[in-house]
């Protein structure tokens, strides 16, 4: 399967036409697609969603993420992204 299928496949459970994902999930998902895209095309995609105007500033993105009661699974898992993704 072609990374542009898995990635098709992802986002359709995200697309609410079904029950929404495990949110245990969304880190494993992100990794699926990360391990499998082009460099190139992920580095595009999170650029883009960064410059879009639906996109929240960045600082604000950070404060919701580390002000939830789950702050110690939000550092875990930016922890688990800032890591070099696996062979």
């Amino acid at each position: 399967m072609d990374w542009m299928s898995q990635l098709s496949g992802v986002l359709q459970q995200y697309s609410g036409a079904g029950a929404a994902p495990a949110r245990t999930s969304v880190p494993d998902d992100f990794n699926q697609i990360a391990q499998t895209a082009p460099k190139s095309e992920l580095a595009d995609g999170l650029a883009a969603a960064f410059r879009s105007d639906e996109t929240p500033e960045f600082g604000k993105m950070a404060a919701q993420l580390f002000n939830t009661p789950t702050a110690s699974s939000a550092l875990e898992y930016s922890t688990h992204c800032s890591a070099p993704p696996g062979p």
